[in-house]
């Protein structure tokens, strides 16, 4: 992880009143992925056993509509965006899916870490 990264991660909606003691822990738990246009990152009614933050890239959030797999984009992420906050604390499944919009760098934190602290 590079200092670019750091600096995203610490302006970061979960990280930024993080006291630097506490960020300097969960840093070495996170870990670099990449995915390829269209591949998920997570999908809708799979376990939250993870939070991610974009690096690099663009993805879309979508919800499975009533008709025939349709789909409805809910947002698009873009670098310094977050997705998953919800399963470090609740766990539970997943209530959207998230889609690349093109190739795309994240950096994961798993549930089970992060409740290890």
């Amino acid at each position: 992880m590079n200092a670019k990264d750091v600096d995203l991660l610490r302006r970061s909606d979960l990280f930024r009143f993080l006291p630097e003691e506490h960020f300097e822990k969960i840093r070495p738990l996170l870990q670099e992925e990449r995915h390829d246009f269209g591949d998920l990152i997570v999908k809708q009614g799979e376990p939250a056993n993870a939070f991610y933050i974009l690096i690099s890239g663009r993805a879309r959030v979508v919800k499975s509509g009533t008709n025939n797999g349709e789909e409805i984009v809910l947002a698009t992420l873009r670098p310094g965006d977050s997705f998953g906050e919800a399963a470090l604390t609740d766990g539970g499944t997943r209530t959207a899916t998230v889609r690349c919009s093109t190739s795309v760098e994240v950096l994961r934190l798993d549930r089970a870490q992060f409740l290890a602290l």
